[in-house]
C-alpha cells in the first residue's frame, strides 16, 4: 500500500510544509516504525530486509506489527522470501502463524 505524509522542514523562523509520498516495502522486506515520545513527526518509517532463513508473507510486509518469520521445514527462504522445496506440495498461509503445509 502506498500512503502519503505531510512533514513540516523548519530552517529557523522559515516553515515550509513538503507532501512525501511513501512507497510500499518491497517483497522480503518488513516496515520498520520507530516511535519516539513527543516527536511530532510519528516517528522514523523504514524498510528493512528480512534476515537469511525468515521470510515475510507480501501482505504483511508494510504492517510494522508484522515480523519476519522461521523459515519452515520442506521450504527455503532466501532474501526474505519462501519457496516450497516440493512445488507439488500443498501450504497453507495464515497470516498470523506464516506458511504451513
Amino acid at each position: 500500500r502506498e500512503w502519503a505524509v505531510s512533514v513540516v522542514l523548519a530552517f529557523g523562523e522559515l516553515q515550509q510544509i513538503v507532501d512525501v509520498e511513501c512507497l510500499p516495502c518491497a517483497h522480503g522486506q518488513r516496515l520498520v516504525h520507530e516511535w519516539k515520545p513527543n516527536d511530532i513527526t510519528n516517528g522514523s518509517w523504514w524498510c528493512e530486509d528480512c534476515p537469511a532463513g525468515t521470510y515475510i508473507l507480501p501482505s504483511s510486509s508494510n504492517d510494522p506489527t508484522r515480523t519476519c518469520l522461521p523459515c519452515p521445514p520442506g521450504g527455503t527462504c532466501e532474501l526474505g522470501r519462501f519457496v516450497p522445496k516440493d512445488e507439488a506440495s500443498e501450504w497453507v498461509v495464515d497470516l498470523e502463524l506464516g506458511v504451513q503445509r
